[in-house]
């Protein structure tokens, strides 16, 4: 199966920039640890003050499972209180490979 990425573009919730950034990693560990498939998440910024957040599956099956998960996991909804106005969120799979 190809990998799968989702793709949240967001922004930042009122002046929590700086708090959503060190606590980042801490979210991050938890996040990988308790969603089983996430291969990789990587957080971007962008030059307008937006963020992107990028996460790696091993495949559909794995982020679709996580999607009925992500409920449970704490550390996913922190993340997400930081990042209140979604912008788009994509998904899909590399192509070619």
């Amino acid at each position: 199966m190809p990998e799968f990425y989702e793709v949240v573009h967001a922004k930042i919730r009122g002046c929590a920039e700086e708090e959503m950034l060190s606590r980042r990693p801490a979210l991050e560990a938890g996040v990988r640890q308790k969603l089983p498939g996430l291969l990789d998440i990587r957080l971007i910024r962008l030059d307008e003050g937006t963020y992107l957040d990028v996460l790696r599956w091993e495949s559909r099956d794995a982020a679709d499972a996580a999607t009925e998960l992500f409920a449970e996991v704490p550390e996913a909804g922190e993340i997400h209180g930081f990042l209140p106005e979604g912008l788009a969120h994509h998904r899909g799979e590399v192509a070619g490979g």
